[in-house]
């Protein structure tokens, strides 16, 4: 039940994106980061039970923001090419940190000077107040050329590229030619339902929508039914972040060769697959059901990072914050009911729970597959119409099918006139 308590702080803490596609990456990245250690340090100062789940949910709120604001900044940051191998690298981070949680719970067995231990790694934060900028995306969405041009012309330098302000926009191009955005004229909410009007691009946010929630359902239903698997916890635990890697290196090749939506799908498809043989295989080996467990987060961590990727190239950069948000809000409702998951396999056994998440993920995979588009090494959008010019595999067969039928005819023509 307390653990719950995290889940619903990050589940409020994916509502800043309209705050951070508001005032900025950067700030929003900056103050969320400096709230998480400070709570994680205060927490471990809590009176009271009721004190130590206040700031167990502000903890988890300001983790959330955190995230998004660095996997944002990171995404707009980057040019196609390079964008694939800065997002892998937060997500390799995360497993890391996954993996020293419960090696300092076994050596630091005192959760309050555990948490205080969390708390303080929060001072090797501070110098990024100076390292991290603003998003030139961003900047030039809100109509501040100069500023975005500023930190462009800095980021040539450190690279060793000596080139002015004129030939950053000249090689650049239409990937900065942006001058004063609609976003401050007509307002953030006109754009945000101008995705959600359209019925092509509201059937994509609901489809990303319920791919979060398949995604995050399985990756904590695995993870906080550790204790009932096989094996020592610890271990078990620190299994669990250590198999994550893998996954995501994989992912990481997947996205970098493949079709995102192939890639998407496919990853959710072995994730589901590999529920189902946990569930078919518990009272045949129980450490047969431990290796399909770790097989299934496996490839749940590798989509987990799919999906981030995914939906950041598929929404326009003026609302894109707000909808990595809505879905990251979309998962962390479903995130909520994840630590009963742990409860119902005790209370049903394990088919039954494990069974639901394979055919959950298993149908969102099918979904993803048709529905959504592939972006792979494509210029990540600006406008709903740049989006919209994006095609998904049953727009594609559509598109074919209509231009076969288009040319029968034509051909059917040509066979009368040649008799």
């Amino acid at each position: 039940m307390i653990s719950s308590l995290y889940l619903v702080g990050m589940t409020v803490g994916t509502l800043s994106g309209i705050i951070s596609d508001k005032l900025g990456r950067r700030p929003v990245f900056l103050a969320s980061t400096l709230l998480q250690f400070l709570t994680v340090f205060c927490t471990s100062f809590a009176p009271t039970l009721t004190t130590y789940c206040i700031l167990l949910a502000i903890c988890g709120l300001s983790h959330l923001i955190n995230y998004l604001s660095a996997f944002v900044i990171g995404a707009e940051f980057t040019t196609p090419n390079r964008r694939n191998l800065i997002s892998i690298s937060s997500f390799i981070s995360f497993s890391v940190g996954y993996m020293i949680g419960p090696l300092a719970a076994y050596f630091v067995p005192n959760w309050r000077w555990l948490m205080r231990l969390h708390g303080l790694i929060g001072i090797l934060y501070i110098p990024m107040y100076w390292l991290i900028p603003e998003s030139p995306r961003w900047l030039l969405s809100h109509g501040k050329r100069e500023e975005a041009m500023t930190i462009l012309g800095e980021v040539a330098r450190i690279n060793g590229c000596n080139v002015n302000k004129e030939e950053i926009e000249m090689i650049l191009g239409e990937e900065l030619d942006v001058t004063k955005d609609e976003v401050t004229e007509k307002g953030l909410l006109f754009h945000v339902l101008t995705v959600v009007r359209n019925s092509r691009t509201l059937i994509m946010v609901l489809i990303i929508s319920f791919s979060w929630v398949a995604i995050v359902i399985v990756y904590f239903g695995i993870s906080l039914s550790v204790d009932t698997l096989s094996g020592n916890i610890f271990i078990n635990c620190f299994l669990m972040g250590l198999i994550e890697i893998p996954g995501l290196i994989a992912a990481f090749m997947g996205v970098k060769y493949c079709s995102r939506s192939y890639a998407h799908s496919g990853f959710m498809f072995l994730s589901g697959f590999a529920c189902l043989l946990a569930a078919l295989l518990k009272n045949v080996h129980p450490i047969a059901t431990l290796m399909f467990a770790l097989i299934g987060k496996t490839a749940n961590a590798g989509v987990f990072y799919i999906v981030y990727v995914h939906t950041a190239e598929i929404v326009p950069t003026n609302v894109r914050n707000v909808y990595m948000c809505a879905g990251s809000f979309a998962g962390r409702v479903g995130s909520i009911l994840a630590p009963y998951f742990g409860y119902a396999v005790e209370i049903f056994g394990f088919f039954a729970p494990y069974l639901t998440l394979s055919v959950v993920v298993m149908t969102s995979a099918l979904m993803t597959l048709l529905f959504l588009p592939d972006t792979h090494l494509k210029r990540l959008p600006e406008s709903v119409e740049e989006v919209l010019k994006m095609k998904s595999l049953i727009s594609r067969c559509c598109s074919t099918q209509l231009t076969e039928d288009v040319q029968s005819p034509r051909r059917d023509t040509v066979k009368t006139q040649e008799i």
